[in-house]
C-alpha cells in the first residue's frame, strides 16, 4: 500500500531512466526532491537543477495568453529551486514556436518571461529555439543552496504538522473556468515564486515540496516517500482561496476538486516538527507571513480528510492516475474525479 510504483507517472519514468546511470556527484535520489541536487568538490554550496515546460496546457487552452504562458515557464522552474532552498542563478530557455506564430505573440510571451525573471531578481543565460507544428516552451533553472543542506520530500514524522506558504486552489479554479465555462470567470493566476518564505522554511522543516501538481498530488507524494499518512485539519473551506470558493458555489462542485486536480498553485507544502512549531511561527510574524496549517503526519500512511463528523480515507493514487485523462477527455476527468469524491464521503 502506498507505493511509488503505484502511481503511473512514475512507473513510466522509471521504465525511461532505467537504463541509464546515476551520476556520482548527485545526492538526491529519483522523485525524492523537486530538483536534482549536485555537489561539487571545491564549493561550499550545492547546485540545484531542474526542467520542466508547457504544453499540454496550450493544447487544452489552459493557457492561451502568451504574457502568461511566458511567466510561467519561467515560474514552474523556480517553484522547483524554491522547493529544495536554493537561489537562482538563471534559466536556459528551449522555445518551439508554430512556424504562422505572429509578432504579437512574441513580444507578449518575452515579456512574460522577462518579467517573471525580474521578479526573482534572475536572468535569461541562454537556450535555444524552434519551430514546429505545435508550441513548446521548456526552461532549466539552476541555483545555489545556502550551504551544503537542501530540503527535500524525505524527512516528514509522525506528529509534524503540515503547512502550505498560502491558501490553495487557485490552479484548479482557473483550470476549471478556462475549459470547461470558456473562461467566463475573471479568475487572476499568476504565481509568485516562494523565495523568501524557502529561507524561513529551510530553517525549519523537515520535508518539503511545491503544489504545482495541486495538493493531492504533494501530499500523496509526501506520503509514498514517508511511509507516514497526513491528516489535514477541519473543512476543505479553510485552506482554499476565495477564488477557488466562487468557482465552486457557482458552478454547484465540491471544494474537493480544487485540491484534487493537477493544475496546481505553487505554493510550498512542508512538514514542521512539532518541537519547532513555535519558532517558525514566530520566524514568520516577523515578516508579516501567515502559513496556512493543513494537518499533521499520522502512522498509517493514507491521506484522511475531515467532512463535517466524518474522516475519510482519499484514494489519492487513484486521483493522480487519473489526472492524464484530464488532457484526453476533460469532461470524463471531472465526472470520475466526481465520483471518487462521492465514494470517499
Amino acid at each position: 500500500m502506498y507505493r511509488l510504483d503505484e502511481i503511473e507517472e512514475i512507473k513510466f519514468i522509471n521504465h525511461l531512466i532505467s537504463g541509464f546511470k546515476k551520476s556520482p556527484l548527485q545526492m538526491n535520489r529519483i522523485h525524492t526532491s523537486d530538483s536534482e541536487i549536485i555537489m561539487l568538490d571545491g564549493m561550499d554550496k550545492l547546485v540545484a537543477i531542474t526542467t520542466d515546460g508547457i504544453s499540454e496546457e496550450i493544447e487544452l487552452n489552459i493557457f492561451t495568453d502568451p504574457y502568461l504562458i511566458g511567466w510561467m515557464v519561467v515560474l514552474m522552474n523556480l517553484s522547483d529551486l524554491a522547493a529544495v532552498g536554493a537561489e537562482p542563478i538563471g534559466l536556459l530557455l528551449n522555445q518551439t514556436f508554430e512556424k504562422t506564430v505572429g509578432s504579437d505573440f512574441i513580444n507578449a510571451l518575452q515579456l512574460g518571461i522577462s518579467d517573471a525573471c525580474k521578479s526573482a531578481d534572475t536572468f535569461i543565460l541562454g537556450g535555444d529555439t524552434n519551430f514546429s507544428s505545435h508550441f513548446n516552451f521548456c526552461a532549466t533553472a539552476i541555483g545555489l543552496t545556502n550551504g551544503k543542506q537542501y530540503l527535500s520530500r524525505i524527512g516528514m514524522h509522525e506528529g509534524d504538522i503540515l503547512y502550505s506558504t498560502s491558501r490553495l486552489g487557485i490552479g484548479n479554479a482557473f483550470a476549471f473556468s478556462r475549459i470547461f465555462v470558456n473562461g467566463r470567470n475573471e479568475i487572476k493566476y499568476l504565481p509568485k515564486p516562494q523565495f523568501d518564505k524557502s529561507k524561513i522554511i529551510s530553517r525549519f522543516a523537515a520535508s518539503c515540496i511545491d503544489s504545482s501538481d495541486g495538493l493531492f498530488a504533494s501530499l500523496d507524494q509526501l506520503i509514498r516517500l514517508n511511509k507516514s499518512g497526513i491528516t489535514l485539519f477541519g473543512e476543505i473551506s479553510l485552506i482554499i482561496c476565495e477564488d477557488a470558493k466562487e468557482i465552486c458555489r457557482m458552478y454547484d462542485i465540491p471544494e474537493w476538486l480544487m485540491l484534487a486536480g493537477p493544475v496546481g498553485e505553487y505554493e510550498l507544502i512542508f512538514s514542521i516538527p512539532q518541537n519547532r512549531e513555535n519558532e517558525f511561527l514566530k520566524s514568520a510574524e516577523k515578516v508579516n507571513w501567515q502559513p496556512v496549517k493543513l494537518g499533521i503526519a499520522v502512522e498509517k500512511p493514507e491521506l484522511f480528510i475531515q467532512n463535517k463528523s466524518k474522516l475519510s480515507s482519499v484514494n489519492t493514487a487513484k486521483i493522480r492516475n487519473l489526472s492524464a485523462l484530464l488532457y484526453s477527455n476533460p469532461t470524463q476527468f471531472l465526472v470520475e474525479l466526481i465520483n471518487i469524491y462521492e465514494e470517499s464521503f
